[in-house]
């Protein structure tokens, strides 16, 4: 809950009057687990899901300031982070499940969720604010998340 939810809603109070006065804009990073269950994930998708309501409240009340707020919400991207955390078997048994049920057949790359966010930063997404973007190759479209 620090990291996913604190951290980010310290960081924006902070920034605020910069983004009021440069009519900036804000693009946190949650997670596609949000609209599913996933077993042992509870704490996880609840700080998410936090962060996606924070995303939208603060949307609202940036939107008279000229200040811009989305979230993309990756599926699995393989980061550092995981192999840190997890065995060389484990890790390599959840990427294939992953990628079994994810419908496009692949995991996604940091370098196109990065894009994602740069789309939602630029003046091309001028009219979207408020939004949760999910980028997770259909995996959450097609799957109850058993995976």
């Amino acid at each position: 809950m620090a990291i996913n939810v604190e951290t980010p809603v310290f960081l924006t109070q902070l920034v605020a009057p910069y983004l009021i006065e440069s009519k900036g804009c804000v693009v946190n990073v949650s997670s596609c687990t949000t609209t599913t269950i996933s077993p042992g994930g509870a704490i996880y998708v609840m700080s998410k899901a936090a962060l996606d309501t924070f995303t939208r409240y603060l949307a609202h009340e940036m939107v008279s300031h000229g200040v811009r707020v989305n979230a993309v919400n990756p599926g699995y991207i393989p980061t550092q982070l995981l192999s840190r955390n997890l065995s060389k078997e484990d890790l390599a048994m959840m990427e294939s499940a992953v990628t079994k049920a994810t419908p496009v057949g692949r995991l996604g790359t940091v370098e196109e969720i990065g894009h994602i966010v740069a789309f939602l930063a630029s003046e091309k997404a001028a009219f979207v604010t408020g939004e949760c973007f999910r980028a997770d190759g259909g995996l959450t479209m097609t799957t109850p998340a058993q995976v």
